[in-house]
């Protein structure tokens, strides 16, 4: 039994769900021109330099960038100057398959120090006493992943 994948509005959906959750404020359909790779990021969060793109078949998102492309990404992502996920509707069997792949991802993104504090800066909370509780940080551990839909 084949699956369909899940649509490219669906697949932008969840995935803006898991971010948000994260303490990432997304921007939808960004320009993205940076290293010699230009095309259009399905999520980007521009202060964090984190975001995502679901590559669909239906969008032609799999025209918009080349393997090459793709390597000078992961070669920037290595050394920590953006955090871009980037998946593939095939790869992805349905929405809690999303969404986990998505969590893992922003996971291993909490742990290199530039993404983590820019994130912890921005969502971090106070108290009504004005102090700070690590806590309640957007990487802290009362984060949880969204309610995904199927």
């Amino acid at each position: 039994m084949t699956l369909k994948p899940l649509s490219e509005p669906e697949g932008c959906r969840i995935l803006t769900e898991v971010f948000a959750s994260r303490g990432f404020s997304l921007q939808a359909n960004v320009p993205f021109d940076e290293g010699g790779v230009a095309f259009n990021v399905d999520g980007w969060d521009a202060a964090a330099r984190v975001g995502f793109e679901y590559r669909t078949h239906e969008a032609g998102d799999h025209l918009d960038l080349s393997d090459e492309e793709i390597g000078r990404l992961g070669l920037r992502m290595e050394r920590g100057e953006l955090y871009l996920l980037i998946v593939d509707d095939e790869r992805i069997p349905d929405a809690a398959t999303l969404a986990l792949h998505a969590g893992r991802f922003l996971d291993e993104v909490a742990t290199r120090p530039a993404a983590a504090t820019k994130a912890n800066k921005k969502k971090a909370s106070t108290s009504k006493d004005g102090a700070h509780r690590p806590e309640d940080a957007a990487w802290g551990p009362k984060a949880r992943a969204p309610k995904v839909r199927s």
